[in-house]
Order: structure tokens, then C-alpha cells, then sequence
């Protein structure tokens, strides 16, 4: 049997017989040992299920613009509201105030009415389109 050489503090190496030597692991220690292991996913199949989900989650907000551009148009036409649809995927709209033509850009898609932060929809806008 081959002797195996064992690093120590001495000058020089010592041979142990290889009879004898086992190799142990150390028991794996958890905080929750009786919880179920779960394999984690690698870092690619986590990044293409958020990527999935994320579009997944777009197509279903975005195939509601056109009801929502209808609508939009539905409201202006029916408060006398001067406007032009702008682009019909966003539904970006341009419409003018009846007081000063002041022009307003709205989003329905979104409900976003350019320029203010807090107030959003379509209700919003034409309170102040009328006033």
C-alpha cells in the first residue's frame, strides 16, 4: 500500500499508511431541517419565466386599447370635444379645450393626460376640456 503525505507544521512531510483514512463530508446543516429541499432554478429558466409572464401580462393590456380607444372617441363625440387620434396603437390622442383651443394629449390606452401627474382617465380630461 502506497503511504498518502499528510501536510504538517513539521520541516518535512510525514507518510501515513492509507489504511485507516476515510474520507467524511460533514452533514449538511439547515436552520429548517424539516422543510422540503427545493431545487432551485438556474438563472436562465427564472429570467425566461419572468420574461414570459411580463409578456404575457403586456398582451392582455395592450389588447384592451382598442376598446378603450372607442370609448375615448365615444366621449368626445358625445361632449362636442374636438380631437384627432394621433396613433392608433398607443391611443394617443390630441384634443383641444373649447374655451382657448389649448391642446391637451391623452393616452387611452393608459388613461394619461400629458403634462399632469395626477390626474389621469378620460372623465378627468373632459372636465377640463369643458371648463
Amino acid at each position: 500500500m502506497n503511504p498518502v503525505i499528510v501536510p504538517s507544521l513539521a520541516p518535512y512531510p510525514i507518510a501515513v499508511p492509507a489504511i485507516g483514512i476515510v474520507s467524511r463530508e460533514k452533514p449538511q446543516r439547515t436552520m429548517f431541517p424539516s422543510r422540503k429541499k427545493v431545487k432551485p432554478m438556474a438563472r436562465d429558466e427564472l429570467w425566461d419565466a419572468l420574461k414570459k409572464h411580463a409578456h404575457r401580462n403586456h398582451q392582455e393590456r395592450v389588447s384592451k386599447n382598442p376598446d378603450r380607444i372607442a370609448y375615448a372617441i365615444q366621449q368626445f363625440e358625445r361632449h362636442g370635444i374636438e380631437y384627432q387620434l394621433k396613433n392608433e396603437q398607443t391611443g394617443h390622442f390630441h384634443c383641444w379645450r373649447k374655451s382657448d383651443d389649448k391642446l391637451f394629449q391623452f393616452y387611452a390606452g393608459t388613461g394619461k393626460i400629458q403634462g399632469f401627474t395626477q390626474i389621469r382617465g378620460i372623465h378627468s380630461l373632459i372636465q377640463m376640456l369643458e371648463g
